[in-house]
């Protein structure tokens, strides 16, 4: 009998030549496939955004902010994540 293995998250930092990847298609792909967390960093747009909650295809839930701030990551993993370094 084979395992189950489920994702928690999966996160992505872009570069010039994958942000719309990462920001369309991929973000697309994990919802549908249900990953519960989605943090992208986007080094071109100075944004860090976090997807959470998927449904239907989509996340229902999403926050960001600006490099160099702080953002919290809901559960289970509950804690702020600094993008200063990104």
């Amino acid at each position: 009998m084979a395992r189950s293995r489920s994702r928690l998250a999966v996160a992505e930092v872009t570069s010039k030549s994958t942000a719309r990847n990462d920001g369309l298609k991929k973000l697309r792909g994990y919802a549908r496939a249900g990953i519960p967390l989605y943090p992208l960093i986007d080094r071109e747009a100075g944004v860090v955004s976090v997807f959470s909650k998927p449904k239907a295809g989509h996340y229902a839930r999403s926050e960001s902010a600006t490099l160099g701030e702080k953002i919290m990551l809901p559960k289970p993993f509950d804690f702020d994540l600094d993008a200063a370094e990104f």
